[in-house]
């Protein structure tokens, strides 16, 4: 084609915006090189090659409960997430108008809150549904099931923990506000997280992603819970969670961190 072209790159693995690669435009005709993504040569991207002198046409995506809207070429894959109202977890994403029979094609994962769809031809509506989130139960672990005292305390951090060890990893003691967690450079996949307090607290409750995952009514305030300080091992999935600590007479504390797998 006779015709200038920008390049630009997605991160499938981070997410975020289009980046600038080695080449930053091309010009036909002929055969031309798109060069290479701008970091991670041996790791896998998306190259969206675009036609300046002949606009590609768009079309509208429309997220009903998420974020990720707007309007895009068919073929791009573009990021959404689920935002639950409050008292509400998500239960899957549909789309609108169906095509060829599936309310789900070109949805990544429908039934995970943050997933990717692959934008086609004409406008399109991604509906996240959510049900009511199930009251709070306590750890199966935690035995003591008397009313305990409110508390004076907060919290004030969280801490990564080797559920092989049950000890703190280095580096993670605690974790900071938008942390990266390689899994790959860890000394274990099986893990668990802390919520640090500071005086008495009575019970804190762990939010990851908007879903309310355990209540804890005895220190050690564990993610998913422990058993006389031998944590019950979890292991994050890739991608970037936020997680809502809420417990004691202090606000509730929110952790951003970001997880991925490279060696």
């Amino acid at each position: 084609a006779n015709a200038k072209w920008t390049v630009r790159w997605y991160d499938p693995r981070e997410g975020g915006k289009l980046q600038i690669g080695s080449v930053s435009d091309i010009a036909g005709k002929g055969v031309v090189s798109i060069g290479e993504p701008p970091k991670a040569k041996n790791r896998d991207w998306i190259a969206l090659v675009q036609s300046v002198s002949f606009p590609s046409a768009t079309f509208e995506l429309k997220v009903n409960g998420g974020l990720g809207g707007g309007r895009y070429a068919p073929g791009i894959a573009v990021p959404i997430t689920a935002t639950p109202p409050k008292g509400k977890v998500f239960a899957g994403w549909t789309v609108s108008p169906a095509e060829r029979g599936s309310q789900t094609l070109g949805l990544h994962d429908p039934h995970q809150s943050d997933t990717i769809y692959s934008t086609r031809q004409g406008n399109v509506t991604v509906t996240a549904a959510f049900k009511t989130a199930p009251p709070d139960k306590p750890s199966q672990t935690e035995g003591n099931t008397k009313p305990q005292p409110k508390g004076n305390g907060k919290i004030i951090g969280a801490t990564l923990i080797d559920a092989d060890t049950d000890k703190p990893i280095a580096g993670f003691a605690p974790i900071k506000d938008g942390a990266t967690i390689n899994l790959a450079k860890l000394p274990t996949r099986n893990l668990s997280m802390r919520a640090d307090v500071q005086g008495t607290v009575a019970a804190v409750r762990f939010v990851l992603n908007g879903e309310a995952i355990q209540t804890e009514r005895t220190p050690p305030f564990a993610l998913r819970g422990d058993s006389n300080g031998n944590y019950n091992a979890w292991t994050p999935k890739v991608g970037k969670h936020t997680l809502k600590m809420v417990g004691g007479e202090g606000a509730a504390l929110t952790l951003r961190f970001s997880v991925i797998d490279r060696k």
